[in-house]
């Protein structure tokens, strides 16, 4: 295990005084203008890109790996050579990812001076052994406690979790439900506290189904030596955030295109944005909104969080919040070339920050014609097409019609955006 190099006399990097915060807005092809900033240093990362060695020493840490994968084909593709010395690309998503766990555990095992508290940590469960854990506890409760865990047939019967595949398939969900507790920093504990006797039935045998987290799974954890995957991940970016704050060298660091939704992401991404030759890159920061429009976004997240929790806007509100900055420490980044319909993409904005208002300003839809020129409107919707199907068949077929015509334009590319996974079905 590599020591520690850092002499008696030695202090931490000089942070800045305002945190180096970017955003990239919707209609802009994101990991082509990032790739571009990072190549021409508009990011305030202080790195000579005539020099091939110099993105080896920055390290960016993306969403997910197919983030990582595009980002790195991007800067390949724009350097015009077949071969680059390419920086450290970290997904902060999926917490079984290799490449993180790699990544991470060498980075701070070789640069946290104390890494011998770190490195004794457990490691993280596999998936599959938690699956068929959980799936033991579950089988164990149903049959020792009556508790009637139904798993919902195709038929919309049920039967009990008496089977070792009912009981796995039930596990699953399980472990979903820890995954997104743990996510937002919630104590095993708090499954013990539900209170569903004012409920039905159904409430009651979820809320015993869930009660199997807090009484046995942290003993079952302790005994193996293990830890769950997302818990697992957390500390590591705690402490990377921690090393970052107190390091004394380095090279460069960026975050990019994460909403910081995961507090421990959000708790690096403030990390870094205050380190000298490192920024934090948002995805779609509304730097339009009105500042009245901005503000009761922001009293409503006080005050009622769950009424804000579907507006696009408020993770990124929530995240500023964590990062002690406000929009006016945000700058955008556009391709250099400039964007083509600049215009329309303008008003389209517009046009759906109005549709997307916050419930507690949407009294101004009522000024809206007065605030939002009809030729604006028009340019806004320049393209736009209304299908209504018949049936759920045809809906699909008129799609992929759709699709394969702009296909056979040479240079053209499609994308189908739909929430209706029988749709996607159809049209594949």
């Amino acid at each position: 295990m590599a020591g520690d190099n850092r002499s008696a006399g030695d202090a931490p990097l000089e942070a800045r005084a305002r945190p180096n915060i970017f955003s990239i807005p919707a209609g802009v092809p994101f990991l082509e203008t990032l790739a571009e900033a990072i190549r021409h240093d508009r990011l305030g990362l202080e790195l000579d890109t005539s020099r091939p060695e110099a993105l080896a020493t920055l390290t960016i840490y993306v969403p997910t790996r197919r983030a990582a994968r595009g980002l790195a084909a991007e800067l390949l593709r724009q350097s015009g050579s077949k071969a680059l010395i390419l920086p450290r690309l970290v997904p902060l998503g999926d917490p079984g990812e290799a490449e993180m766990q790699d990544l991470m555990s060498q980075d701070l095992m070789g640069q946290m001076p104390d890494m011998q508290a770190v490195s004794a940590d457990p490691l993280p469960i596999n998936a599959l052994s938690r699956q068929l854990l959980l799936a033991r506890q579950i089988q164990r409760a149903s049959q020792a406690q009556d508790m009637g865990l139904a798993d919902q047939g195709a038929s919309g019967g049920s039967f009990a979790a008496s089977t070792l595949g009912s009981a796995f398939r039930l596990a699953g969900d399980l472990a979903a439900i820890l995954d997104a507790m743990q996510a937002e920093d919630v104590p095993y504990d708090r499954l013990l506290t539900l209170d569903a006797a004012r409920f039905d039935e159904l409430w009651q045998l979820t809320a015993r189904f869930l009660a199997i987290l807090g009484e046995h799974w942290p003993a079952i954890l302790a005994e193996r030596g293990e830890v769950d995957p997302v818990l697992w991940r957390n500390r590591l970016l705690a402490a990377q955030a921690s090393r970052l704050e107190t390091r004394v060298s380095g090279g460069p660091v960026l975050v990019a295109g994460s909403t910081g939704s995961m507090p421990a992401t959000a708790r690096l991404m403030s990390a870094v944005s205050r380190l000298r030759r490192s920024a934090v890159v948002l995805p779609d920061l509304d730097l339009d909104m009105s500042e009245a429009d901005w503000s009761a976004l922001s009293a409503t997240a006080m005050r009622a969080p769950d009424r804000l929790a579907s507006h696009p806007q408020a993770q990124l509100l929530k995240l500023l919040q964590v990062m002690v900055a406000s929009r006016a420490d945000v700058r955008v980044v556009l391709p250099s070339t400039g964007t083509p319909h600049r215009a329309a993409q303008a008003a389209r904005r517009q046009l759906v920050h109005e549709a997307l208002r916050a419930a507690d300003t949407s009294e101004a839809w009522q000024t809206l014609p007065q605030r939002v020129p009809v030729a604006v409107t028009g340019l806004a919707m320049a393209g736009v097409r209304i299908l209504e199907a018949p049936d759920e068949r045809l809906e699909g077929l008129a799609v992929a019609l759709a699709i394969k015509h702009a296909l056979h334009e040479p240079g053209r590319t499609v994308a189908l955006v739909t929430p209706d996974r029988g749709l996607a079905e159809r049209v594949a």
